[in-house]
């Protein structure tokens, strides 16, 4: 089976994240949380990678991580393995800790960058808890309410929301989670409104050709731009299968060689 494709050399955001296989507990009790949390820290440290948000859940994690994407997938897998050898000695659990190999979807700008680190926050709703009040995740240290540790970078979303006080308006504007078969459809397909926003920003032009839809081209951003599963962007775009949408993707990338409005929007889409 083809293996999808890695961000392996790129400089830049990206959003890695993971759940128990099988859906299990990762965390027994708020020590692993905390044991976790330094490890995170320190597997940072380690790979000279930047953290810049996280969320703890009971069966799945979600990290923001600026790197290059080799040195990203080494901290996250240095991470999972020291963690994995601590629990599964703690609690005798045998086998495989976590489900396969991490998720992660690389992060193009500021905006990006602070669209997921709102959805990482917002993870614990499905606890009932506010993000400001839940105690495993960034989101107190990016409001002022608990010490920021040294490893955690806050300023370029900060900086891009207006500051603290924009932050939090920013998340208080979260809109609802919408529940996947897995913890990475559930992240793609957050990441897919995103993108979707992008490309409505991009849609103008007298010269746009016809027979042009909004789905196509949110398809090309998320399949070609930001390296998405096909098998999940098609349902939420409309297309009945993924062979489907990327059908769609390759005949848009056919056209733009040759129609001048097609090519202009698509070169505006990578602008935003």
């Amino acid at each position: 089976m083809r293996r999808r494709k890695r961000w392996r050399q790129v400089e830049g955001d990206y959003h890695a994240y993971n759940r128990g296989a099988r859906r299990l507990a990762i965390f027994a009790d708020d020590g692993d949380r905390g044991y976790f949390l330094r490890l995170i820290g320190l597997t940072a440290k380690k790979h000279a990678v930047l953290v810049t948000a996280w969320c703890l859940m009971d069966n799945h994690y979600h990290l923001g991580l600026r790197a290059d994407g080799e040195r990203m997938g080494r901290m996250v897998r240095d991470l999972e393995k020291t963690y994995a050898r601590y629990f599964n000695k703690k609690t005798g659990h045998v086998g495989a800790l976590f489900e396969g190999r991490f998720g992660s979807v690389w992060l193009p700008d500021a905006e990006a960058l602070a669209y997921v680190s709102r959805y990482i926050h917002a993870n614990c709703r499905d606890k009932g808890i506010r993000a400001e009040t839940y105690p495993w995740s960034s989101c107190r240290a990016y409001l002022g309410l608990v010490e920021r540790p040294a490893w955690l970078l806050t300023d370029p979303v900060l900086t891009w929301a207006g500051g603290v006080e924009g932050y939090r308006r920013y998340q208080a504007e979260v809109p609802p989670l919408r529940k996947r078969e897995s913890e990475e459809d559930v992240a793609q397909a957050a990441f897919l409104e995103h993108i979707r926003e992008r490309v409505i920003r991009a849609w103008s032009g007298p010269d746009l050709p016809e027979r042009l839809s909004l789905e196509a081209v949110t398809g090309w951003a998320a399949l070609r731009l930001f390296g998405l599963r096909p098998k999940v962007v098609a349902p939420l775009l409309g297309y009945s299968s993924g062979h489907c949408l990327s059908n769609v993707v390759s005949r848009l990338c056919q056209r733009s060689g040759q129609e001048p409005g097609l090519r202009a929007l698509l070169e505006r889409v990578l602008a935003k």
